[in-house]
């Protein structure tokens, strides 16, 4: 009998490897190249809405002050 049959291996050991910075870079890269349009977007749709609310509450105000004005000069 053979004594070197008992440690047989099935398959090759896996080498790892490493992932360049190169190939990094690029990942990082198309994550900001994504990212960056989505949101200048979010930013520009938030900040209109935004700009909608003020206005909307500078009218509501100003109606107010309207009527407490026309108010006081019906007599």
């Amino acid at each position: 009998m053979r004594g070197d049959s008992r440690y047989f291996q099935a398959a090759p050991p896996v080498q790892d490897t490493p992932v360049s910075s190169y190939h990094a870079t690029n990942a990082l890269m198309g994550c900001l190249a994504i990212s960056f349009p989505i949101m200048l977007t979010l930013g520009i749709v938030g900040y209109r809405k935004y700009r909608t609310v003020t206005l909307l509450r500078q009218i509501e105000k100003l109606e107010k002050l309207w009527k407490m004005d026309s108010q006081k000069q019906v007599p």
